[in-house]
């Protein structure tokens, strides 16, 4: 049986829906992954991409005083930080080039956490009497 990094709280059975345009390069990377876990985990992905924080690519508009102040999470489909302090990227900023290249970078994580890792578990609907 594969490995579950999941806890159930806050999970639900109705698999991912997007709360913003992505861009088409993202979304066809992400998709399969967000509807088997809902959430991005970058840092499961980046380790087994063999990659750090610091080697994906930047949008210019997001650094400030040198510092990548780009929420990743949100960029490839969802921010589940509550009190979040990073720029969120609008569907505009993002580029063809960073496009292709942050699925670049990331694909071999994306696809090694899809095809080892498990889904997380249902969460149990309570039922109505």
């Amino acid at each position: 049986r594969g490995l579950n990094p999941f806890t159930p709280s806050g999970l639900t059975g109705l698999g991912f829906v997007w709360k913003m345009s992505p861009h088409p390069k993202i979304k066809e990377l992400m998709d399969p992954y967000l509807q088997k876990f809902r959430k991005v985990m970058l840092n499961l992905v980046l380790k087994y991409a063999n990659c750090q924080l610091s080697d994906l690519p930047i949008l210019d508009k997001y650094v400030r005083d040198g510092k990548n102040g780009l929420c990743y999470n949100h960029t490839l489909g969802c921010c589940s930080g509550r009190f979040c302090n990073l720029k969120h990227a609008s569907p505009t900023d993002v580029t063809d080039v960073f496009a292709t290249n942050l699925c670049n970078k990331i694909r071999p994580g994306i696809d090694y956490v899809l095809k080892t890792f498990d889904a997380p578990p249902e969460k149990k609907r309570k039922r109505e009497e």
